[in-house]
């Protein structure tokens, strides 16, 4: 009793002002649901689509050359180990951005895109998301990227195998 009094209130109190206000109370949240509701209804629809790489990074490998009179001599070819840091920065960068935007072209489905990009932990696969207000450009954007990157890669990798042939 003495502690009500310090604190200038009761539970009482409390409880008779809620009951006097219940309607104040109940206008607040009928507004505030209502704004909810119109809020989320205008809104445009977000759609998410996805596509997952396996990174394949090369190490130490040996390439035969077959060419000429002499016998198979070993052509060794060192190549750096690419981290996965290394290929998310090369998904990440402007370059590749401009390709994917290249592949995606024109039509129906070019509305712009969000794209992500993520490493799976403790693996060599790479996640693609991408985000639109329409579902195919979400498709489309995911798996151009994706394309893209099998591209670009095949591309590195005749690159490589040519430098290596005319050594």
């Amino acid at each position: 009793d003495q502690q009500e009094d310090a604190l200038g209130f009761s539970l009482g109190d409390v409880l008779g002002t809620l009951q006097r206000r219940k309607w104040v109370i109940i206008q607040a949240f009928v507004f505030v649901s209502v704004i909810g509701a119109v809020t989320a209804s205008l809104a445009p629809s977000v759609y998410r689509s996805g596509a997952s790489l396996l990174v394949e990074t090369a190490g130490n490998t040996v390439v035969m050359n077959m060419g000429g009179t002499s016998s198979l001599s070993p052509l060794i070819q060192m190549r750096q180990r690419q981290s996965m840091q290394t290929q998310l920065t090369i998904l990440q960068s402007a370059e590749f951005g401009r390709r994917v935007a290249k592949r995606v072209g024109t039509g129906e489905a070019t509305i712009g895109a969000s794209l992500s990009y993520g490493a799976q932990p403790e693996t060599n696969i790479v996640t693609i998301g991408s985000e639109s207000v329409d579902a195919k450009a979400a498709a489309r954007w995911a798996n151009a990227a994706a394309d893209e990157y099998v591209s670009l890669t095949t591309e590195s990798n005749k690159g490589a195998l040519t430098q290596t042939r005319t050594y």
